[in-house]
């Protein structure tokens, strides 16, 4: 084990707050001063709404055990707690170095509702002292803060504070969260929209070549079904990645010919289609058989209505539309389920798998037209580009999402279903899952999906 850090930090004011928040590269902070039972036992907590934390930081959700208190009235035994780990978290020590933790998590008791913290240890199998039991018992009178910054491309960055009564008493006067006025903001943001919509101007209102970045970071012809989106990516020198946190310093950029603009294409992980996704695809009640010997799933699929083609009716299980606090639901078994006539689940999408895939990434979007064509400039048929691409000189700017609003979405039948597996027993090669969720007319959707949108001229 390696020698014991220290992650408290010497800190007297606001400004030094700031200072080793914006030092450490975050573009967002929030504070909190803890209450004296706070620690790596009793769990920290948080605030009741888990989406503050939620549209901030990037999670992997997934169903805790049933609820063991017994201490608590409202506790029941057999509720479900989804907890949300931090793909990434890191404590500073007071050398400003980051160590990362084993299983950071907010963990969501929706019939309270509230949402705690927990699984501090880092992979050196330390906590900051300042959170462990033995430290709060023997310093109750001890005031703490629990800083948690979002550093773009890393993650999660905390560290702990020990307080006199004036630093507390500025943090008090902080901003609250507009979920919490008990957990301050210390920093929002640096100008993203100042630095993001001037790249966007350069690039609108001109055809350029149709390419992408390879994995050597070379510029190459990209002549497939994504090239606005890749060539946008390549204009804004954004190299390609798989990871979860958007595009543009936590900005998801979203490129769209036309008003139908798929969202989001997460697989079933419940039904008859994850257990057995041959039984699924050879099922003559539900699929086609080509002449070509593939079999296919498609079909639009709206909640509450009978798709003709694949005899399946979507319905979303256990949500309750009425109830305005979404986390007090997250203790049912809520999921978005395509039913058989006989009411058998032929494909089931859990709520932690919506989650996975309508997190920090989408809270912030960009939605940009765009336009392709057969290339026709000199300089992209030189290159090898099959197309061109234009962007439109006028964008919409989304801010302010959750599971609350896309699964709202799916229940009003703004997000469809629009399927398109395809099996072939000859030709497995062939053989691809794609489940898509769509919007028919995206500036429609628009305020369905976000808190807050607008058109922005570049």
């Amino acid at each position: 084990m390696s020698a014991t850090r220290k992650f408290e930090h010497k800190i007297d004011n606001i400004d030094g707050l700031l200072t080793t928040v914006k030092g450490l590269g975050c573009d967002h902070a929030l504070v909190k001063v803890l209450g004296k039972n706070a620690n790596d036992k009793n769990q920290v907590y948080w605030n009741s709404d888990f989406n503050m934390l939620n549209q901030i930081h990037d999670f992997h959700f997934q169903e805790r055990a049933f609820s063991t208190s017994t201490t608590k009235p409202l506790s029941n035994t057999r509720a479900r707690i989804p907890e949300g780990i931090f793909k990434s978290f890191y404590w500073v020590d007071t050398e400003h170095k980051l160590v990362a933790a084993k299983n950071a998590k907010m963990l969501i008791y929706a019939q309270y509702p509230e949402m705690r913290l927990s699984g501090f240890k880092t992979i050196e199998n330390q906590i900051p002292e300042s959170l462990s039991v033995e430290f709060t018992k023997a310093n109750p009178d001890v005031k703490r803060l629990f800083v948690l910054g979002r550093v773009p491309g890393t993650g999660a960055v905390a560290f702990m504070v020990i307080a006199d009564d004036y630093l507390v008493e500025q943090v008090r006067k902080l901003r609250g969260h507009e979920l919490s006025q008990v957990v301050k903001v210390l920093l929002d943001g640096n100008d993203k929209h100042g630095r993001l919509m001037p790249l966007l101007a350069k690039v609108a209102n001109t055809w350029i070549p149709g390419v992408r970045f390879n994995k050597k970071g070379e510029t190459i012809p990209f002549n497939s079904t994504q090239v606005c989106g890749y060539t946008l990516e390549h204009a804004l020198d954004i190299r390609p990645n798989a990871d979860k946190n958007g595009d543009f310093e936590g900005i998801e950029l979203k490129t769209h010919t036309m008003r139908k603009v798929s969202l989001m294409t997460p697989e079933p992980d419940m039904g008859l289609y994850a257990k057995d996704f041959k039984a699924f695809m050879t099922d003559p009640e539900i699929c086609y058989l080509k002449p070509d010997g593939s079999w296919r799933f498609t079909g639009i699929h709206k909640t509450g209505n009978r798709c003709a083609r694949s005899n399946l009716t979507m319905e979303i299980v256990n949500y309750d539309p009425n109830e305005k606090n979404f986390s007090k639901q997250l203790n049912k078994d809520i999921y978005v389920g395509l039913f058989k006539p006989d009411g058998t689940l032929a494909a089931g999408w859990s709520l932690e798998r919506l989650m996975n895939c309508w997190g920090a990434k989408h809270n912030e979007a960009v939605y940009i037209p765009a336009e392709k064509r057969a290339a026709e400039g000199q300089t992209a048929i030189d290159m090898g580009c099959a197309n061109e691409v234009r962007f439109a000189n006028t964008v919409m700017w989304c801010k302010g999402t959750g599971p609350d609003k896309l699964l709202r979405a799916i229940y009003e039948g703004i997000i469809i279903l629009d399927p398109a597996p395809k099996y072939v027993p000859e030709q497995p090669k062939l053989t691809k899952r794609r489940c898509q969720w769509r919007v028919n007319d995206i500036s429609a959707a628009l305020p369905h999906l976000y808190e807050s949108f607008k058109e922005v001229a570049l």
